[in-house]
């Protein structure tokens, strides 16, 4: 960017270019058309865990049976206490669910279950910090869990569980204009998967879990926690407000803004897909903001042309 004559600045109203964090809504109507974002408004209606199941949940509803076949990718998915009584007439159809929070990323409060018992029971607590170093606030607030269905046979190489992260650009929602970036990166737990799963085996985190924090605090030899005893993360990268505002809201609705959804505004996701023993693939989750940090020469060398391309594009 700097050799193309670009140059940071830290506020004001003549600049060119964003690039940071999902911005709260009501932000994007201050947004003039010469000027580009790397987000759109609402796209956690896909990033976060609980809504992307929901919004699909939806579609399939929409086309049909024959089009819910095409739709057949995301495990079968529940939300917290709300749904409890639907997962528990089918929890003992299948062996191990997985317990997530719906916005936390890095694999924090992430556990595998197989007892009833330990299907959460009431939302979660978490504790936000708001402010800087000099003044800080806090504000509690709970959120509902999301649990799918574990996915206990998958592909292996070197006997180790492994996940794709594809990176995708969309530039316009309306027309819709996708690109799929055409490398991407593996990731590998630490830990061989397991023959058997039982209740020892599924507390390992470094044998299921593919995150990369996770497998740098083995290699750093930093002290194991194991699934379920790790509390849930208290920072939020974004607030509460943010993330409950409506697509339909009147004050900023997606029918009065096309000029900026088709100009503006673009966004980088990064789809998390496993692969079973039978190579299906199976969407885990879809990053807003998949983090572009390089932990080794291979993974600069594919973020950096990733980079490039998507300044490019846009």
């Amino acid at each position: 960017l700097r050799q193309c004559g670009f140059k940071l600045v830290r506020g004001g109203r003549r600049w060119v270019g964003y690039w940071g964090k999902h911005c709260a809504a009501e932000r994007f109507k201050h947004i003039r058309p010469w000027q580009k974002v790397n987000h759109f408004p609402t796209s956690f209606e896909i990033g976060r865990k609980d809504k992307l199941a929901w919004n699909l949940k939806r579609l399939r509803e929409r086309v049909g049976d024959e089009g819910a076949m095409d739709l057949d990718f995301l495990p079968e998915t529940f939300t917290l206490p709300r749904a409890r009584r639907k997962l528990r007439a089918v929890f003992q159809s299948h062996p191990v669910w997985i317990v997530k929070p719906p916005a936390n990323a890095r694999g924090n409060g992430i556990k595998l279950i197989n007892k009833w018992s330990d299907a959460p029971k009431k939302k979660e607590a978490v504790i936000s910090r708001y402010g800087n170093r000099n003044l800080a606030f806090y504000a509690l607030s709970e959120y509902s869990l999301f649990i799918t269905r574990y996915i206990q046979n998958p592909l292996l190489i070197d006997h180790r569980k492994f996940d794709l992260r594809v990176y995708v650009l969309v530039t316009s929602f309306e027309p819709l204009r996708v690109y799929i970036y055409k490398e991407g990166i593996a990731r590998f737990a630490c830990d061989c998967y397991p023959v058997q799963l039982n209740s020892k085996t599924i507390k390992n985190r470094f044998a299921h879990l593919t995150n990369f924090s996770v497998a740098r605090k083995k290699n750093k030899g930093e002290p194991t926690k194991q699934l379920g005893q790790e509390k849930a993360a208290t920072k939020r990268r974004r607030s509460r407000r943010n993330l409950e505002i409506p697509v339909d809201d009147d004050r900023f609705s997606m029918e009065s803004c096309k000029w900026l959804l088709r100009s503006s505004c673009y966004e980088l996701f990064g789809f998390d897909i496993l692969l079973d023993e039978h190579l299906k693939p199976w969407l885990m989750e879809v990053n807003i903001s998949p983090s572009l940090k390089a932990s080794c020469p291979v993974d600069e060398n594919i973020k950096a042309r990733l980079v490039r391309d998507i300044f490019n594009l846009v």
